[in-house]
This record gives structure tokens, C-alpha cells and sequence, in this order.
């Protein structure tokens, strides 16, 4: 999926993922070693889906480009 990103739109959402961490933190009283490791299990989870993202462009430039 292809998104126009705008400074604007980065620090929102980066701000938006600040406010849900603290969100958490406060309703679970998680400390920040225990955060630091979910944060971490979820990272890797992005890093697979950019992975994932990354092959299915890889795959369809390939195809247009068998095509041409």
C-alpha cells in the first residue's frame, strides 16, 4: 500500500504510538524493561511484514518487466 508521507503525518502517527505505549503502561503498571521487550516482539513482527511488502513489489516489478 502506497501512502504520501508527509512530515506532518509521521510525527502524528509516531505521537499517536507514544500515546498507545503510555496508554498500556498505565493499565497494566508493565515497567519499561517489560516494554522494551514487547516493543522489541513487536518490531520484528513490522520488520516481517516489510519483508513480506518489500517481495510482493519485488515480484509484481518482475512480472510487468517479463511482460514488457
Amino acid at each position: 500500500m502506497q501512502t504520501k508521507l508527509s512530515p506532518l503525518a509521521l510525527q502524528s502517527a509516531r505521537s499517536e504510538l507514544i500515546a498507545a505505549v503510555n496508554a498500556i503502561v498505565s493499565k497494566y503498571g508493565f515497567p519499561a524493561s517489560l516494554i522494551d521487550g514487547i516493543m522489541s516482539s513487536v518490531l520484528v513482527d513490522i520488520k516481517s511484514q516489510v519483508i513480506a511488502e518489500l517481495t510482493g513489489e519485488a515480484t509484481t516489478m518482475e512480472k510487468e518487466h517479463t511482460n514488457e
